[in-house]
């Protein structure tokens, strides 16, 4: 059962896991993921969301009546809830934030269509909405694929801004988490508030890379949830 633990990013205040490729997660259906993850974190029962993910800028909140599966790519909902909520990744961004003010978690799946859509930023809006203050999110960028091996064509690489961009030998390729900390700065989030991990996912063989790997690719998933509700 291998995965990674985040939760020092936001000390301790909610746990943050992302699994990484083993025969414990990548065996048998993706439907039984769930069931994997009540089991080896020993939640109890707990009310876990799993997203279809569909690449949009679109975000649900998510209440205890909610259906276990909204059609989104980013989920927001209370931390004092019985919620526990994951998104699936395999290159893409698997982005975690939470507010200690309103305390409530979101989690974003950011590839480059989600990027380009500023789906990041529609989260935050959405924070706000609810109660969240900017100067009080913590924000955290988990493995992805990185600017070193993400090849685009020039038409997609000129939908991103410059930081994002990178050109050498006749190809372009784009960083994908520089545009969400780009995007994040732009809103003026404080770059404190913000972690980035190195992980690149093409280049790093414990995580799932579908450039890499294509179809035959797995998923790694990010769970985030506070510990002390039952």
């Amino acid at each position: 059962m291998n995965f990674i633990d985040y939760s020092q990013v936001f000390q301790n205040k909610i746990k943050v896991f992302l699994t990484q490729v083993d025969n414990y997660w990548d065996s048998g259906y993706p439907s039984t993921r769930i069931n994997k993850i009540n089991n080896c974190f020993n939640l109890n029962g707990r009310l876990i969301i799993a997203p279809k993910q569909i690449h949009s800028n679109k975000v649900a909140v998510l209440t205890n009546q909610l259906t276990i599966s909204p059609e989104c790519d980013a989920i927001i909902y209370q931390s004092s809830s019985n919620i526990v909520g994951t998104i699936s990744v395999a290159d893409c961004i698997p982005i975690c934030l939470y507010d200690s003010k309103s305390e409530h978690i979101a989690l974003v799946h950011s590839g480059w269509r989600g990027t380009d859509k500023k789906i990041i930023l529609k989260t935050i809006s959405e924070l706000e909405r609810l109660g969240a203050n900017k100067n009080n999110l913590k924000i955290f960028l988990g493995p992805s694929i990185k600017g070193c091996c993400y090849e685009v064509s020039k038409k997609i690489a000129t939908r991103f801004d410059s930081p994002a961009i990178l050109a050498r030998d006749g190809k372009y390729f784009v960083d994908l988490p520089n545009q969400v900390k780009f995007d994040l700065e732009s809103m003026c989030i404080p770059s404190k508030n913000i972690v980035l991990d190195s992980l690149c996912t093409y280049e790093d063989n414990k995580c799932h890379s579908f450039r890499r790997d294509k179809e035959s690719s797995g998923r790694m998933t990010l769970i985030a949830y506070r510990e002390d509700i039952r």
